[in-house]
């Protein structure tokens, strides 16, 4: 795949990105993102596909694959020990790294929902995320296939998206993915191969964010 250098969003620092491993999804991941949100967290549709949509669902509360009322994840069901417990809460603790959240990634995907304010600053982008809050999440898919990644920061949080096999920061490394303006990629999973996906602050930034992962 050729080389994409992305152009960074009014007012964010330039990033260096490797897309060796992970491609965007168009150009518009935060418009992208919130298309995806709204058609399955509100519209409760059948979803759509690619960056702007995937795992759809119908009402019906926790393990229905769509974020609703107080839930923090929904991976379409309600088996406890998989990263999202049978409440729909997320199992372990995101702010530790090597994160202390592992979750079980089949399709269709997952939806999780949080905030980095006030939690640890665990680790960094290539691109960013220095000194400031974030939260990590390990990803083992249980089959191979291109998995989606968007992230739709609430409010005005501005973040920074990374993707990396590894939890901790490798000095002098360039992470596979690692955007502070676009925030939707796709990756390459290997069936039984954990990957990160580890969402922080611009300049110390912090806030709320829904990110869905999905095949």
């Amino acid at each position: 795949m050729a080389a994409l250098v992305l152009a960074p969003a009014v007012g964010a620092a330039a990033c260096t990105n490797d897309f060796d491993q992970f491609s965007v999804a168009g150009t518009g991941g935060t418009t992208a993102s919130s298309t995806s949100t709204s058609s399955s967290t509100s519209s409760n549709g059948g979803g759509g596909s690619g960056a702007t949509g995937g795992g759809g669902g119908s009402p019906g509360g926790c393990g229905d694959g769509v974020l609703g009322g107080t839930e923090s994840c929904d991976d379409g069901d309600t088996v406890a020990g998989d990263g999202c417990s049978g409440s729909c809460t997320t199992e372990g603790q995101p702010n530790q790294c090597p994160t202390g959240v592992g979750i079980d990634l089949s399709p269709p995907g997952i939806w999780l929902t949080d905030s980095t304010a006030g939690q640890n600053d665990v680790t960094r982008g290539s691109c960013g995320g220095n000194s400031a809050p974030d939260l990590a999440y390990e990803l083992t898919p249980s089959q191979s296939g291109t998995v989606h990644i968007d992230l739709v920061p609430a409010g005005n949080f501005d973040p920074v998206l990374v993707v990396r096999g590894v939890c901790q920061f490798v000095g002098g490394s360039t992470d596979p993915f690692c955007s502070d303006a676009n925030f939707t990629a796709t990756y390459p999973a290997v069936a039984g191969q954990p990957f990160h996906v580890i969402v922080s602050g611009f300049q110390g930034d912090s806030g709320a964010f829904t990110l869905h992962v999905y095949y």
